[in-house]
């Protein structure tokens, strides 16, 4: 069968896997290419969206930890989030000494049990 006046074209759709959209037809001489398909199955979304749900819990389920206290080290975007302060308020809180933190690189570090004991009234330096 002729295709576009190249008698070694063939006008078939080729299926494949390797994510490109286009490529040379192996039918003919003359640079002709045809269109590649990746076929998804019922299958392939149902794993999909079962990975995908994975991952939301995942993320879900570390937020919470960092919500609810568990984690042993907060950033300051985190201590700052849970105490709704300023970052002036938090610098405040380190210069006198009532929240004790770490310093590592250029991030500070607070441990969460400080953070808690701060909020009940006690400065943290326990």
């Amino acid at each position: 069968m002729e295709s576009d006046g190249h008698p070694n074209c063939s006008p078939s759709i080729q299926f494949c896997t390797n994510g490109k959209a286009w490529k040379p037809s192996p039918y003919c001489s003359q640079n002709c290419y045809v269109m590649v398909f990746d076929i998804l199955t019922k299958e392939d979304l149902q794993q999909f969206k079962k990975e995908l749900l994975e991952e939301i819990t995942q993320v879900l389920k570390s937020e919470n930890l960092g919500n609810s206290g568990d984690k042993e080290w907060l950033r300051s975007r985190e201590v700052r989030k849970k105490l709704d302060i300023s970052p002036g308020t938090l610098q405040n809180l380190r210069i006198t000494g009532i929240l004790p933190f770490k310093k590592i690189g250029g991030s500070m570090y607070y441990r969460s049990t400080d953070v808690d004991k701060m909020m009940e009234g006690g400065n943290g330096n326990g």
